[in-house]
């Protein structure tokens, strides 16, 4: 499938600049402009400059957005979105490009009727290698709408793609699968979710989710339970999450079919020395496997977030020797924040990240410019 790439970046290029001289009378123009330069090491041949330029053009239900990324070897990536009403309808297209070769495509048509929500959605993407493109299509279709005293019901079917919209190479819109959620199902004080999804074969897997709020400390209780072909159990993950003496605390814990705990992980953040610190492990039957700690502050013009990297050495029995190699500093500076002065465009902020090393080195530094507009 050859595309003039070239040709449809002008044009939406003039577009956007058409819509800019007119966004005080008809819309608003908006985006931002990012520019990232990093180095390794000191190392000049491995510095690295990319640009992504976003822009959105809105006025009342349409709208037109543009996104282009740049590195030094030329364009990497371009995306166009195209929203507009046609009476009680939504339409909506899409279309992406990865360097100059085409990716994918979408165009959707979104409704609803006495409460029933549906939508059609055309997919197009590019199976195939850069020297040999094959370029496959597929359709999904969706309705949904809610049963009174039982909940939301959706369901979705996948032609010549997955229910979730990938494209299946050389299906030629065969019946791919589909997939019915249930949720806001009240059962025993709580709220479940179950999922069913279908394959050519029939059924594949259930998910169901249940969450319930627990009377003290503001937590809730969360069971995932996962089974496959015709509810053959396989796994179960139980979680917390809520807040714990003025801590926001949030915890998961994987079980196997046999309901042996395989994984978990836990993770607490709250207030510290005037800003936000984080902190989170995870772990598994015998031994940690990893730990996280962050601590962020903001002030009038910049904001600081600090990040040592762990690296665990040894457990042996309470005793945990660990390692911290390299400290994260990311420093970010608001270039127009309170000085009150008007400005007709705004100046962006910049971002300054460092990867230090224990001896006092440079792993990496890399500077974020970003200015909207």
């Amino acid at each position: 499938m050859m595309v003039n790439w070239r040709a449809f970046g002008l044009a939406a290029a003039i577009f956007l600049l058409w819509a800019g001289t007119t966004a005080g009378q008809t819309g608003s123009l908006y985006g931002v402009n990012t520019v990232r330069l990093s180095l390794r090491s000191f190392d000049p041949i491995s510095v690295d400059l990319t640009e992504t330029f976003s822009a959105t053009y809105r006025y009342e239900r349409f709208s037109i957005a543009t996104r282009s990324s740049f590195a030094l070897s030329g364009l990497t990536s371009q995306d166009l979105r195209v929203a507009f009403p046609l009476g009680d309808l939504s339409l909506q297209g899409s279309v992406s490009f990865t360097h100059v070769a085409f990716s994918r495509a979408g165009f959707s048509v979104t409704g609803s009727h006495t409460g029933v929500g549906y939508a059609v959605n055309l997919l197009l993407a590019d199976l195939g290698t850069p020297q040999t493109p094959s370029v496959s299509a597929g359709v999904t279709l969706r309705v949904s709408g809610t049963v009174p005293d039982i909940g939301r019901i959706t369901v979705l079917l996948g032609l010549g793609a997955t229910p979730f919209g990938q494209v299946v190479e050389g299906c030629s819109l065969c019946y791919q699968g589909a997939r019915i959620s249930v949720s806001d199902l009240r059962i025993c004080g709580g709220t479940l979710a179950v999922d069913l999804t279908f394959g050519q074969g029939g059924l594949e897997s259930e998910r169901a989710n249940w969450t319930f709020p627990l009377p003290w400390c503001d937590l809730q209780l969360r069971v995932h339970l996962s089974y496959v072909d015709l509810f053959e159990f396989t796994g179960m993950i139980a979680g917390v999450n809520g807040t714990l003496w003025g801590l926001r605390t949030n915890g998961n814990f994987s079980f196997d079919q046999t309901y042996a705990f395989t994984q978990g992980s836990w993770s607490l953040s709250g207030p510290f020395f005037g800003g936000q610190l984080s902190t989170s492990i995870s772990f598994d039957d015998t031994d940690l496997l990893s730990q996280s700690i962050s601590w962020s502050r903001g002030f009038d013009r910049w904001s600081i977030v600090l990040t040592p990297t762990f690296e665990i050495v040894s457990i042996v029995g309470s005793t945990m020797q660990f390692d911290i190699p390299s400290i994260r500093a990311a420093l970010r500076y608001d270039l127009v924040c309170c000085d009150e002065i008007p400005r007709p465009i705004d100046l962006g902020d910049l971002v300054l990240d460092l990867f230090i090393t224990r001896d006092g080195g440079f792993e990496q530094i890399s500077v974020t410019y970003s200015m909207r507009f």
